[in-house]
């Protein structure tokens, strides 16, 4: 995950402070960094609705970062049949995959947008569709399997902070500098 990655990229005095928080949504986790019951927030660039957090005065960027995400399929419970056509569900940045890893003959008759890759598993596994578009980590944490080929997107991450408008720009926060990027070039 990305932010295991970020935490071991860190010094270890600041990464032995710091924890992973999982939300149901990145405006959930922004609202805890504007709270300041968290201290960071990091989004995938995928994210559809990254620019309010961009223009969010309340939040400010802090760094960025390549990362290789787990595997992305398209994931059920059951095994699958050409014969007939599914319901699937979908976090809206992944949509271009469903045409790429869709198998052949496989037809959807109807595509429902979740919350998140997590979401999207969650509801096959509550009998709202029976497919879902994912990744590894939500196959195995709701005990799915993929039943198309798998890839995994190399993606961008930004890393957002509070923005302590009162205070100096530079002792505002502090976050180490990451590895430069060309360095992340192999990890995945």
């Amino acid at each position: 995950m990305a932010a295991e990655f970020l935490l071991s990229n860190l010094p270890r005095e600041f990464a032995a402070r710091m924890g992973v928080k999982l939300f149901d949504s990145f405006e959930a986790a922004a609202a805890s960094v504007q709270e300041e019951s968290c201290s960071l927030l990091l989004v995938a660039n995928a994210y559809e609705r990254i620019n309010h957090f961009y223009m969010d005065s309340r939040l400010r960027v802090l760094d960025t970062f390549i990362h290789v995400t787990p595997n992305y399929g398209i994931a059920a419970r059951q095994p699958v049949d050409t014969a007939r056509a599914y319901r699937l569900a979908t976090f809206p940045s992944v949509v271009p995959l469903i045409a790429e890893l869709l198998p052949p003959g496989l037809q959807i008759h109807e595509t429902v947008m979740a919350k998140s890759t997590s979401d999207a598993a969650r509801r096959v596994v509550a009998g709202e569709v029976e497919l879902a578009v994912t990744n590894e980590s939500s196959i195995q944490q709701n005990g799915l399997h993929f039943i198309s080929r798998t890839r995994p997107i190399r993606m961008v991450w930004t890393l957002f902070g509070i923005n302590h408008r009162n205070h100096d720009e530079a002792a505002a926060f502090w976050v180490p500098e990451l590895l430069p990027v060309s360095t992340l070039e192999d990890v995945g």
